[in-house]
């Protein structure tokens, strides 16, 4: 059996209840199943990589992110913007969403 995926990252969400808190990687892992961690990244901006890196993966994970094949960002050596937005989270369904910040962000 072969699985491809990320242990990481963050695991499905269900609106009911699932016994147990931990994935299958990481029951196989702890288990002493062989794991190859892929250690070159293409998808994300360097600087967006450098926050999971840090933080998840011992920063083990290099940069194969091509700039000339995406659109150029506000600022293309920090490709995101943080802004403080005040407004109210309301429930929608299962969903929590904040109109003011959609306002802002279109």
């Amino acid at each position: 059996m072969v699985l491809i995926g990320d242990d990481k990252q963050l695991g499905p969400v269900f609106d009911y209840e699932v016994k147990g808190s931990r994935s299958m990687f990481e029951r196989l892992i702890d288990a002493g199943a062989q794991k190859q961690v892929l250690n070159i990244q293409y998808r994300m901006h360097p600087y967006i990589l450098s926050v999971s890196n840090e933080l998840f993966y011992e920063n083990r994970v290099a940069d194969g992110y091509d700039k000339k094949h995406v659109n150029i960002f506000l600022n293309e050596d920090r490709p995101l913007l943080i802004v403080n937005v005040k407004g109210k989270e309301k429930m929608f369904g299962t969903s929590v969403h904040n109109e003011e910040e959609a306002i802002i962000v279109s």
